[in-house]
């Protein structure tokens, strides 16, 4: 009887706050706590790792390309050139990052946190429209929101890996729209607005978390559908995910084939640790490293407060289908994110594609998050409508218990999280608030319990997100998205600032393989975006493997001290036209190769150059053939043939199969207007040429000579070449 009031009680409150007070209300509270948020952290704290290193000069170069009218199909900063729109985390299509970038344009660097509080935003406001939708107060949903948008994990993700956490940020939006798609009078009505939800959470940059987060929204929505329309509802939901897929399918397709051909799929980059069984207790106490498992430690990332874990606990006592498929996807989710500590993990991540995920954590604490957070604003509402003994018992059994594991596994001083003294001060604010929750609940004040409630669960999450966001990027990644122009004043008189900044011939190598943990200081992306300086190598796994191999980003480590691109006999770089490379200054390039000398230094990183790099575009005299596109890498790295002269082709080529081997006429060539993916060229040749460009040879490009379209093929197996007649122009574009 107690159990039907109540539950009587929440549809009634929840249909007569229905209407444009419910989103509006729901707004406010992402509104709110994205304003929070906002002035929490400064634009410095919200390029920690990817976001300074790789998101933020990705996304600026998609939104700068745009901004200019023109296709971001290609991204001329990466890899020697590489496609934009087909990879998810250049947020090509995604109107919160072009919106954040359009109004931050004068200032690059303010746009990663102004993005981070968009997320934190539709994240929140996602989540109160869920707990609405399941028939929980404003208190209530309130709470739901802070706990799922402002959690530890998500707070790491969205200051160090915006992506992440905006594909995490529209579950609950899926969540709410398929819930009206199986329960609503008219379901047609919500099968838009739920392939919307499903289509803006591919677009936000993390097709992994997209995945599995869809798999939380569709096995929640099957436990809600009622058993008398069953069957003729429970088809809605994959019809959904079609129509989302189908709405990007411009960059879904795309996207799977450029990450079936690369070397996503190649070791070392698959596959993290998950974590230990004890690391668990991280949810009630914040600072944990139980497991020793690094900077990382899912232990310290799953913390979520004392009420919002009890409360999640203490909802079963009222068990139906609703509160039962939400903890068994919330313990599903823990299970899973144990990865190989757990027998489950262990048979899952043995499937065919699954197998290759990176880290399981990352995609199945959402699951926890969004569970705990739904849960506990359920068993808030249980706790204001009908307070119960069990209650005060389960709240101080928390306490009493999350005080036992503070005292043995007391808060660390860890590099990625942070101020362990604030750590300490939001445990601290967690025990204050559950005791004042008991406290009330025996007085009989649950007004008071529901405003201590909100007031307290948002205070230990804001010390928390102090606590991780003290952190500052390194000195190295502050140098590199320093927008001053004079601090490249160092350069020797030789080689002037100017040269370094502009774009055209000019290309830099990262000099640390993709295993070495000095990578955290990465240069490669942030260079392109605000020096114009091209990469000859790159921090996304989106590129094939071969290329990949050839400028050794499957290295491990620095055996004896150098890379094989280092090597005075490999010419890899050279005809990729980069004369310079960022190393360790544990590396003496001169012992490699004395011609190398010292451009600057900046704490562990040296930018070194030599002068062996060919131009960006050129004539051979000869033209020859090797077996394979292996074949022809190996020969180039074993200096087997002078490539200034010489360029060679491979029978893997299909458009090679029609060029000719044998001499060719040089021609003089100038290089006109470039572009990203355009390159202009005039070249007047004696006789039949043949030209070199050092652009990456992938699909799409196409080159016209006076008007008529002629073969682009692959040369060295790397870079472009196309084959001219006598007195031609020329320009390749993609």
């Amino acid at each position: 009887m107690q159990r039907a009031g109540a539950s009587a009680a929440g549809e009634a409150e929840h249909a007569a706050t229905a209407g444009v007070w419910h989103p509006a209300l729901a707004l406010g509270h992402g509104l709110a706590l994205a304003v929070v948020f906002y002035a929490l952290v400064d634009e410095g704290q919200a390029l920690l790792w990817d976001n300074g290193a790789h998101n933020l000069p990705l996304t600026l170069q998609t939104a700068r390309q745009w901004f200019e009218g023109r296709l971001p199909a290609w991204n001329p900063f990466l890899w020697s050139g590489s496609p934009l729109l087909a990879d998810p985390q250049a947020l090509a299509f995604y109107p919160p990052a072009l919106i954040a970038h359009f109004l931050t344009r004068d200032d690059p660097l303010q746009s990663m946190r102004l993005l981070c509080a968009f997320q934190i935003a539709i994240a929140a406001t996602g989540a109160s429209l869920a707990s609405r939708r399941y028939g929980c107060s404003q208190v209530a949903s309130f709470t739901a929101a802070a706990v799922f948008a402002l959690n530890l994990f998500a707070v790491t993700n969205v200051l160090s890996f915006v992506n992440v956490y905006g594909a995490a940020a529209w579950l609950p939006w899926q969540v709410v729209a398929l819930d009206l798609l199986v329960t609503a009078d008219r379901p047609g009505r919500w099968l838009l607005p739920a392939g919307l939800a499903v289509a803006l959470g591919w677009l936000a940059g993390y097709p992994g978390v997209w995945i599995f987060g869809g798999m939380f929204a569709a096995l929640l929505t099957l436990a809600r559908v009622p058993a008398e329309t069953f069957w003729r509802r429970v088809w809605l939901i994959p019809l959904a995910y079609g129509v989302g897929l189908g709405l990007a399918l411009f960059q879904v397709l795309p996207f799977l084939w450029l990450g079936f051909t690369s070397n996503r799929l190649e070791p070392p980059l698959q596959r993290g640790p998950g974590f230990p069984l004890l690391d668990l207790t991280g949810m009630l106490v914040p600072g944990l490293l139980t497991g020793q498992r690094g900077v990382f430690s899912v232990g310290n990332l799953t913390h979520l407060g004392i009420l919002p874990v009890t409360l999640a606990i203490l909802a079963l006592a009222r068990a139906n289908r609703l509160r039962v498929a939400l903890a068994v996807l919330t313990v599903g989710g823990i299970l899973l994110a144990m990865g190989a500590d757990a027998g489950v993990s262990r048979l899952l991540f043995k499937l065919p594609v699954l197998g290759l995920l990176r880290k399981p954590d990352l995609f199945f604490l959402v699951w926890v998050a969004m569970g705990v957070g739904l849960l506990g604003a359920i068993g808030l509402d249980d706790l204001l409508r009908s307070p119960r003994r069990f209650h005060v018992v389960g709240i101080s059994m928390a306490v009493v218990a999350a005080v036992v594991v503070f005292l043995v596994y007391p808060p660390r001083a860890l590099a990625s999280l942070g101020d362990p003294d604030r750590q300490r001060a939001a445990f601290a604010v967690g025990v204050i608030t559950a005791a004042g929750v008991v406290l009330g609940v025996r007085l009989g004040a649950t007004r008071v319990v529901g405003v201590l409630t909100v007031v307290g669960v948002l205070g230990v999450l804001l010390v928390e997100c102090s606590a991780y966001a003290a952190r500052n990027p390194t000195a190295l990644t502050r140098y590199a998205v320093a927008p001053d122009p004079t601090r490249w004043q160092r350069f020797p008189s030789s080689e002037p600032a100017a040269s370094w900044r502009r774009s055209d011939g000019m290309r830099a190598y990262w000099g640390f393989p993709i295993t070495e943990r000095r990578r955290k200081t990465d240069l490669r992306l942030a260079s392109g975006a605000y020096w114009n300086v091209e990469m000859a190598s790159g921090y996304s796994g989106l590129v094939d493997p071969v290329y990949a191999r050839a400028v050794d980003y499957f290295a491990r480590g620095q055996r004896r001290g150098w890379l094989s691109t280092m090597n005075k006999r490999n010419r890899v770089l050279d005809v990729l036209s980069t004369p310079y490379m960022f190393v360790s200054r544990d590396i003496a390039p001169a012992r490699v190769e004395p011609k190398w000398f010292t451009v600057f230094e900046l704490d562990d990183v040296l930018l070194v150059t030599r002068r062996r790099a060919l131009p960006r575009v050129r004539s051979v005299t000869e033209v020859r053939r090797a077996d394979t596109r292996n074949t022809v890498i190996r020969q180039l790295r074993k200096n087997a043939f002078p490539p200034a002269r010489v360029a060679v082709l491979d029978t893997e080529d299909a458009e090679a199969a029609a060029i000719e081997v044998g001499t060719r006429d040089p021609c003089a060539v100038r290089v006109g207007a470039t572009a990203p993916g355009e390159i202009e060229v005039s070249a007047d040749c004696a006789g039949p040429g043949f030209l070199v460009f050092s652009e990456r040879s992938f699909p799409g490009w196409v080159a016209e000579v006076d008007g008529r379209r002629v073969p682009v093929v692959r040369v060295y197996g790397l870079v472009l070449g196309v084959e001219v007649p006598r007195g031609t122009s020329t320009g390749p574009r993609a």
